[in-house]
């Protein structure tokens, strides 16, 4: 009713009779070019100036009321209704629109309460990035899985089980926790040599790892939400799986919350390793017993990853991840690249299960090749 009645007061303005009442004048075609001796700028550009104001006002109201048009304008005019960070600069008002800010979902579905988004388990498995957010003040959150993974490389070919990759995260804030990490937990290892047509049997438990996630800066509009996880290996596996040593890691991450349903994070992590690895001793290559060597490899290693998460429905969400590990010092220096995939359901707003899948996409040579798989419960 507003807009509607400064938009006659211009037509009227734009007549000249507003001016000629205000100066006096005798008629419209004098109105049109009055100024006063003050100020040379005419009457009448100043009076549009003053109800074009008026009506940015207005329009801005007529935003969040039914029946006006809606805007993509940021978080300047939308104060009430940016209730949780993402990128202002992207925001569509329009419930129609797919990409409407308020939008929980990708199918729209009703998830209100603990169900929204923002509020549901927020775990760092199943994908090789963690996420940036840590679990709260006096939150405890065990994340457990399985994962089976084979590997071919230079003549060997080896399947690995793993379970329970158990993590135990204690929130002392809103913007730190605690961590426990057993990364790979108990281990089954069979190993097959090509050449000597051998096969060995490895199991053990790996080492366990201590820590923090430190959320440090919060997003704001572009600038990402910025996390550091710090941690220390501790030599508490056996022997086959274990480095012996103290080893630390620490990883910087960096989150965009595109909508409330859409994630995108990168992660920056140097680890400095004592790993183990088998080598066969038999020089004849005649098939008989094998002598198998434990020895160890020290590295540095560099991690790099991009993921994007999206919450398709209120009780199932998704990712599509690529990470790549970087070493130097090691006696193989190649950089690994993977790709892999993951669904999580969510039982409750705090119980998840999730599965990935994803390979190995490049290699030193032809020979070389990794496939992995694997659930969760957290």
């Amino acid at each position: 009713m507003l807009s509607t009645y400064g938009n006659l007061i211009k037509r009227i303005v734009a007549r000249g009779l507003l001016a000629c009442a205000i100066t006096g004048a005798g008629s419209a075609a004098d109105c049109t070019a009055i100024t006063t001796e003050a100020d040379e700028t005419p009457i009448l550009s100043r009076t549009e100036a003053i109800f074009a104001s008026q009506e940015s006002a207005f329009s801005e109201e007529a935003i969040v009321t039914p029946g006006h048009p809606y805007s993509t304008a940021g978080s300047e005019t939308e104060p009430g209704l940016e209730d949780y960070p993402h990128i202002f600069s992207t925001d569509v008002w329009n419930p129609q629109r797919f990409w409407y800010t308020e939008r929980p979902n990708i199918l729209n579905q009703s998830a209100s309460g603990d169900w929204d988004a923002m509020k549901i388990i927020n775990t760092d498995r199943p994908d090789f990035t963690d996420v940036a957010s840590v679990v709260g003040k006096g939150v405890l959150q065990v994340e457990t899985g399985y994962s089976y993974r084979e590997r071919s490389e230079f003549g060997q070919d080896v399947i690995l089980q793993t379970v329970p990759e158990a993590l135990l995260r204690w929130g002392t804030t809103d913007h730190f926790e605690w961590r426990l990490k057993w990364d790979l937990g108990y281990t089954n290892a069979t190993i097959y040599d090509r050449a000597t047509n051998s096969s060995t049997h490895i199991d053990g438990v790996s080492d366990i790892s201590a820590g923090f996630k430190w959320a440090f800066v919060d997003q704001d509009d572009w600038v990402p939400m910025q996390t550091i996880v710090g941690r220390l290996v501790l030599p508490t596996g056996s022997k086959d799986f274990s480095g012996n040593t103290v080893q630390p890691g620490i990883i910087y991450i960096y989150n965009w919350q595109v909508r409330r349903w859409w994630f995108i994070r990168g992660a920056t992590g140097v680890d400095w390793l004592t790993e183990s690895f088998t080598v066969f001793n038999n020089p004849d290559y005649t098939g008989g017993p094998v002598d198998i060597n434990v020895q160890r490899d020290y590295r540095v290693r560099w991690s790099q990853s991009i993921s994007s998460y999206m919450q398709i429905s209120k009780r199932v969400g998704m990712f599509a991840e690529w990470f790549a590990l970087y070493r130097q010092q090691a006696a193989n220096n190649a950089p690994d690249n993977y790709y892999d995939f993951g669904l999580y359901y969510y039982v409750t707003p705090n119980f998840q299960l999730d599965a990935r899948i994803g390979q190995r996409i490049n290699g030193v040579d032809g020979d070389t090749g990794e496939y992995f798989s694997g659930f969760g419960v957290s």
